[in-house]
């Protein structure tokens, strides 16, 4: 976990691992887009550590992104 202070001063944990719903926020994406990555694949690495919980790292939401970059309309339809 990193720690991280807001501009009244106070500290704010940034948790190691996302529940599905806090990656969607971060990447801002919906829970939705997310669970059908994970069943069509070209989504982001995960963990599953049960049936019904998923965690994602902010290393591997971060890659997945920087792998989306694009500048260019014709950049975008190789990623896709």
């Amino acid at each position: 976990m990193k720690n991280t202070e807001d501009t009244n001063g106070s500290r704010e944990v940034e948790p190691a691992y996302f529940t599905v719903d806090e990656a969607g926020r971060y990447t801002r994406t919906s829970r939705q887009f997310l669970d059908k990555l994970r069943h069509t694949g070209g989504g982001p690495e995960y963990l599953r550590l049960s049936p019904r919980a998923i965690r994602y790292e902010k290393a591997a939401l971060d890659a997945w992104m920087q792998a989306r970059r694009c500048s260019a309309v014709a950049d975008y339809r190789e990623v896709a």
